[in-house]
């Protein structure tokens, strides 16, 4: 054998016997001292769950609402869109709400739930899915073709129907298509190049700039024959002396973070530098702040409420569709319907439940505008339901719902109302289909 086969096989053996060396002394330990080993195994496993059991408590996003609703914490993670389940409805007028005894006492009785729909909260059924899907698409139907106005099914009220009246008052919805920036809900950013710009240009930006992350952007523009502060969408076939782009705050998947921020930003320096201007951008620390306020105050108002229709029998999607016309509500696809408004936004949505024989209805409180009376509706809809096919109006847990529960759901509603039109979020409005999105 050669010298250079010699030197190659030496190499080999040495590579080997140094692993064999390394692998022998890391396992001297273990062998030597077994108890040692295990000892401080013990101590490390221990070490850990006293962690995941809370001795360090992490720092919530938000503090529960006065109806003992949990959040999330302070990680980022991306809320799902609202869920309810069988949570019990607490008056939150009511000094006493909050209180043990007050929640103990709302657990025994059957109502549908009012929750706080901001925590990532998995979907109990394949319903629940279904309008999760369904609200994510109210912007999209607000496009389509208006649907009938809403008419009073043909169907006799059952008794204790006070707390939802039959008359309903079909008024034009707080919110428009158009969705414009505001100082609620954007952070906005001017740019005022030196020159003015054609329309076509402004266009192009604001079809290449929609989102960063998971926030949509707009962009307006100030026409060149307007006056100052007059914003509007971009018009192709006009001259601009100004634009502004503004990303949303907050919305269902969580407050602006720095992430999105930066994106945001370096979006503003392209388009900048592309009009030859300069955009000043402000302090990440300060917008995110701002931005925490806002989900934090929304996540307060933000809820759902669903209702149960529950035949006799299993029903079938063929015998949904056929109740339709019946109940006014029309097709969405996927066997998910809703009843729609004079402008085509939505009111409330219908759809077959997990359980065979379960209807359910959902309204999305911050999404309906409350001059279409969503509410009233939507409980008017349920009992026709159930008075066609023979059933009974009851919670997620299969409970007959008292009409002392759904008089307390009307209160409440009044009161959410009225609380999003104070924050400047008016429920059904541009702002809030874009905040509760």
């Amino acid at each position: 054998m050669s010298s250079l086969g010699l030197s190659l096989l030496l190499l080999v053996a040495l590579a080997v016997g140094v692993a064999l060396a390394y692998n022998l002394r890391q396992a001297w330990p273990r062998w030597r001292y077994p108890q040692a080993v295990r000892w401080l195994k013990m101590r490390r496993e221990r070490s850990g769950a006293g962690a995941q059991d809370g001795s360090v408590a992490p720092q919530s996003r938000r503090t529960p609402s006065a109806a003992g609703r949990s959040a999330p914490d302070d990680t980022g993670a991306a809320r799902g869109e609202p869920r309810l389940g069988a949570t019990p409805v607490v008056d939150e007028g009511g000094p006493a709400a909050s209180s043990p005894e007050a929640l103990q006492a709302s657990r025994t009785a059957a109502r549908p739930a009012i929750r706080d729909t901001r925590g990532v909260i998995a979907p109990a059924t394949k319903a629940a899915a279904r309008e999760d899907a369904a609200a994510r698409e109210d912007a999209a139907a607000r496009e389509s073709p208006a649907a009938a106005p809403f008419t009073q099914p043909a169907a006799s009220p059952s008794p204790g129907a006070s707390a939802a009246p039959a008359t309903v008052v079909a008024a034009a919805p707080a919110g428009t298509v158009q969705q414009r920036l505001s100082e609620i809900c954007d952070c906005i950013v001017e740019i005022s190049p030196a020159e003015p710009f054609g329309g076509e240009r402004l266009t192009a930006i604001a079809q290449r700039f929609r989102r960063a992350g998971g926030k949509p952007i707009i962009v307006e523009g100030q026409a060149a024959d307007a006056a100052p502060g007059d914003w509007s969408v971009p018009d192709a076939a006009r001259q601009y002396a100004a634009l502004r782009v503004g990303i949303l705050l907050a919305n269902r998947h969580g407050p602006l973070n720095a992430m999105e921020f930066s994106e945001f930003a370096t979006g503003l320096q392209a388009i900048a530098e592309s009009l030859a201007a300069l955009a000043d951008t402000p302090d990440m620390s300060t917008v995110l702040a701002r931005a925490r306020d806002l989900d934090a105050t929304c996540a307060q108002l933000d809820a759902q409420i669903s209702l149960n229709v529950d035949a006799p029998e299993a029903i079938s999607p063929a015998q949904l569709a056929a109740l339709a016309g019946v109940l006014s509500i029309a097709e969405r696809g996927s066997n998910r319907y809703a009843r729609l408004g004079p402008q085509g936004e939505l009111v409330f949505s219908v759809a077959l439940s997990d359980l065979p024989n379960r209807f359910t209805f959902l309204l999305d409180v911050p999404r309906s505008s409350p001059q279409l009376q969503p509410w009233t509706q939507m409980l008017a809809t349920a009992r026709a339901c159930a008075q066609q096919v023979g059933g009974e109006l009851v919670d997620d847990g299969g409970r007959v719902l008292a009409e002392a529960a759904l008089a307390q759901i009307g209160r409440q509603l009044v009161q959410r109302y009225e609380s999003l039109e104070a924050i400047g979020l008016p429920a059904g409005s541009a702002l809030a289909l874009r905040v509760f999105n």
